[in-house]
């Protein structure tokens, strides 16, 4: 379809075969937190946002209206827009007595498109002692999947793990290439994942998956060169990007980290080759380096001909 195609090229951007990501919807699953306190600091980090190079902001629905500005014109990050809710960074925080996760659809595909997104963000819990509660998660992203099909908008899956006691298997190759390799499966358009912490590992849950990967930022720690190197890791690994929101939105140079990130992604290294095609007048070809004057060729050939075919009538 036409209309996916259009907007996953807003995403992830056609010239490098990579995107820049930046979740900025963490209200709607922790309330205030330092980046997202009030109206005032939310649309004064956007206008930051819509100056970048970011190819895309995920918000909630409920804020787009107090953000819209921001997201007009051309050159400007898309929407995403968040529409599955999740206990789990409430209980990161420490202030629920629950230690499992639990996700709700909150907004429709219908409401998302009224206010403008070029795609959806769900969370895709595995792990569940309860099988029920397993396939439930496999049968609401499957639905969400087709709705979005039927429509053209792009779905970005976020696996997770269930539980909140072993959080060291979150970052786990094993489990990241069976989670991510299901939510590809299941139908999304771009996969969310953890990191392994290094590049020969995360190869391998990138060849495993058929979807593009684009990394998290994972937990709020370290430093900003080892996020940075983590980008570097991923990117080198075919990772499609990026999708770090706090450790962009929490730093202390908002713009200068966000313009390291977007350099990293898209300046550092050759196109992504595996994900960019580009389709001209029929003409479609993956487009690495070795193959540009074929494509060139095929393009010229076929303008010819049209030309002849038209000259001849």
């Amino acid at each position: 379809m036409y209309g996916k195609k259009i907007r996953m090229g807003r995403l992830i951007d056609p010239r490098y075969g990579r995107g820049v990501i930046i979740p900025y919807a963490h209200g709607l699953l922790q309330g205030p937190i330092p980046g997202l306190e009030n109206i005032n600091e939310i649309n004064r980090y956007m206008e930051i946002f819509r100056k970048s190079r970011a190819t895309g902001i995920i918000i909630s629905y409920g804020y787009v209206k107090y953000s819209a500005d921001y997201l007009i014109g051309r050159c400007v990050p898309s929407a995403v827009i968040l529409i599955d809710w999740i206990n789990m960074t409430k209980a990161y925080r420490g202030n629920v007595p629950y230690d499992e996760v639990r996700t709700c659809i909150c907004t429709s595909i219908e409401d998302a498109i009224k206010v403008g997104a070029d795609g959806v963000m769900t969370y895709l819990t595995l792990g569940f002692e309860d099988p029920s509660l397993e396939a439930e998660e496999i049968r609401k992203n499957g639905l969400v999947v087709k709705e979005c099909e039927r429509v053209g908008l792009p779905v970005i899956i976020e696996p997770v793990m269930a539980g909140f006691k072993n959080k060291d298997i979150f970052y786990d190759k094993e489990y990241l290439k069976i989670n991510d390799r299901i939510a590809a499966e299941i139908g999304a358009d771009i996969v969310k994942s953890q990191y392994t912490g290094d590049s020969e590992s995360f190869r391998e849950v990138v060849e495993n998956c058929a979807a593009p990967i684009m990394i998290a930022g994972g937990p709020k720690s370290g430093t900003m060169e080892e996020t940075y190197e983590m980008i570097r890791g991923a990117v080198q690994a075919g990772a499609a990007g990026t999708i770090v929101g706090r450790k962009i939105f929490q730093a202390e140079n908002i713009e200068k980290c966000l313009n390291e990130v977007c350099k990293i992604v898209y300046d550092e290294f050759p196109r992504n080759n595996d994900i960019q095609i580009r389709c001209i007048n029929g003409v479609c070809s993956a487009s690495g380096a070795g193959d540009e004057n074929e494509l060139v060729e095929k393009i010229a050939s076929q303008v010819i001909s049209e030309y002849k075919n038209k000259i001849s009538k």
